[in-house]
């Protein structure tokens, strides 16, 4: 403000005496420098959701954006033996590090994290350099839902996100039958809650198959049944499920203890391997025939017969024998569906006469 009027000495003015004009309120640019931030990140509090684990940070400006290792992070809980973490993100603005783990949590556990600043790599730090200090065993709020569904068997295979969805199925070796469920929690695992094998009804070929026990491998969804016998590759199986002892602890059950009464006859996929060759079928209507000069070799099989032309039998490898003389091979025909193999002969074998075929690979 021009304190005395026009043209007075006293103000600001330029060298022939004329007075700067008066003006309003004007925004100044600060150009002090501010004060060195020395304070580091500071552990402010934790929240888990699923898989989800947050810190977050006390901080006056932002962390380092910079990928952290994985390692530098332990969670632990109660329930489960086998937590680890799979991913660690840092939100510069949200300061916070969001910790991915190789399960979900149920809402009944209790969580805690640690940790600890690697000797080299990204480290938890502040925007000026500054290093978190390690910390131990935090408590984590645990914000995950409350689970009040019982565990559902998977019925059809699909992926899901970050997991695979499988129906029943029989293993490689035949003797174990897989059941995976979906659920927002994991199955009791406890040797004492499994339900009795005989509350699993199994049809293999449309016949009962024993059921000699069940397992849960801890922390996961999956139920093991061990089948009294081996199943054999292409045999067709079913399973069923009905608890027998609804007021004990002896059930398909999740961790929060909310039970699965029972489900129906369901389609089992059988991937046991055929570990059984290809046999020739030498009585009845369709052991070997011969019309003209087409021989017809038909087998017993779980699978097809290949019919890749490089694995095809060579015509030396076939003694055709008609009325006790040889009658060469000339061409081998492969129907893997039908099973069968039609040997061409060079002499068409004639009413009357009799025929043996034989093979040496």
């Amino acid at each position: 403000t021009d304190p005395t009027g026009r043209n007075d000495t006293d103000a600001i003015q330029d060298t022939l005496g004329n007075d700067a004009a008066s003006f309003a309120a004007t925004e100044v640019v600060n150009n002090t420098p501010a004060a060195a931030d020395t304070t580091p990140p500071e552990f402010s509090s934790a929240t888990v959701n699923g898989n989800q684990l947050v810190i977050s940070y006390t901080e006056a400006n932002t962390l380092d954006p910079a990928a952290l290792a994985r390692t530098s992070f332990t969670v632990s809980s109660d329930l489960s033996t086998d937590l680890t973490v799979t991913d660690a993100v840092v939100n510069a603005t949200a300061k916070t590090v969001t910790l991915t783990l190789n399960h979900d949590v149920a809402r009944v556990e209790t969580v805690r994290v640690s940790y600890t600043k690697p000797a080299s790599g990204a480290v938890v730090q502040d925007a000026a350099g500054n290093d978190a200090a390690n910390f131990s065993n935090k408590a984590v709020t645990n914000n995950t839902p409350a689970d009040t569904t019982a565990p559902q068997l998977i019925t059809t295979s699909n992926a899901g996100p970050g997991k695979e969805y499988l129906a029943p199925y029989v293993n490689d070796k035949g003797d174990e039958l897989v059941l995976t469920f979906d659920d927002t929690s994991r199955l009791d695992a406890k040797p004492d809650h499994a339900p009795a094998a005989t509350d699993f009804t199994v049809f293999v070929a449309g016949a009962t198959r024993a059921v000699s026990s069940v397992t849960v491998p801890e922390n996961t969804k999956v139920m093991l049944l061990t089948l009294a016998t081996p199943v054999t590759a292409g045999q067709s199986v079913t399973v069923a499920y009905q608890d027998s002892t609804p007021n004990d602890d002896r059930a398909i059950k999740d961790t929060t203890g909310n039970r699965l009464d029972s489900f129906p006859t369901t389609a089992v996929i059988n991937k046991a391997s055929d570990k059984a060759a290809p046999q020739l079928i030498t009585t009845g209507a369709t052991r070997p025939s011969a019309s003209g000069d087409q021989l017809v070799l038909r087998f017993s099989d779980a699978n097809n017969l290949s019919e890749d032309l490089t694995r095809k039998p060579a015509t030396g490898d076939f003694t055709v024998l008609v009325n006790g003389a040889a009658n060469a091979v000339t061409a081998v025909a492969v129907n893997g569906a039908d099973k069968t193999i039609t040997l061409t002969l060079s002499t068409a074998v004639i009413a009357g006469q009799t025929a043996t075929v034989a093979y040496q690979d």
